[in-house]
């Protein structure tokens, strides 16, 4: 005898182990698509920086 799940994460006939597997994948998923937009965060203020330091090191050049 084997335990199946139903709803709507799990589709009908789905073990649990595989259940648990699905699980872990999804969470991983989660947790790299928030580095993701922790990371693209990172880059636009870096790059607003890099804007910044250009515009001062334009101006300070200037005769």
């Amino acid at each position: 005898m084997s335990l199946t799940l139903h709803g709507p994460h799990f589709p009908k006939g789905v073990q649990m182990g595989e259940a648990s597997r699905q699980n872990r994948e999804q969470q991983r998923i989660r947790e790299l698509e928030a580095e993701v937009r922790g990371l693209r965060k990172q880059l636009v203020e870096k790059e607003e920086v890099i804007d910044i330091l250009k515009k001062s090191v334009g101006i300070l050049s200037k005769p």
